[in-house]
């Protein structure tokens, strides 16, 4: 499977569930899941073994180090409880905090919600309150841009309001 066929297959879709629930956890591990394997196929078809999936995440870490960061950390958190022996991932399943949907006429006041009606679910990654929605988006988006010959029909999903 190419990597252009796993994005429209498996991973767009997975996103656009999420993006349509952004409050829903299992939703978000799916979608860092499936975003985050990405690497693999790009790996694959980049070069084989190892330093091919190495030289893939060096470079999304160099364009958009905490939001891959988060990613990846939500993927292997989610798929080892958090840890493993002798092992801490950078998340755990449920160290996630919800952000709840601010707008006029909603109450939470400035600064508590997410403006624009929209849940969401945040981390603290490195001092900074991070979306893991706007995480998800922001590494897509990096694949495209550094490996467009293989997403040049993908279009990155979108939170709809």
């Amino acid at each position: 499977m190419t990597p252009s066929e796993y994005a429209s297959m498996v991973v767009a879709p997975t996103v656009r569930e999420y993006l349509a629930a952004m409050g829903d956890q299992r939703r978000a591990y799916l979608a860092c899941i499936a975003v985050y394997h990405l690497t693999d196929y790009v790996a694959k078809a980049e070069g084989t073994g190892d330093r091919a999936a190495s030289d893939v995440r060096a470079k999304l870490r160099g364009a958009c180090e905490n939001s891959f960061d988060v990613v990846q950390g939500i993927c292997n958190g989610s798929k080892h409880c958090g840890t493993k022996p002798g092992v801490r991932h950078a998340f755990s399943p449920g160290e996630e905090s919800t952000v709840p949907p601010s707008a006029y006429g909603m109450s939470g006041g400035y600064g508590h919600g997410r403006y624009g009606g929209l849940p969401g679910l945040m981390v603290e990654h490195k001092g900074h309150r991070m979306l893991v929605d706007v995480c998800v988006t922001a590494v897509l988006e990096t694949f495209e841009r550094l490996f467009p010959q293989h997403f040049s029909a993908m279009k990155v999903p979108t939170p709809e309001a």
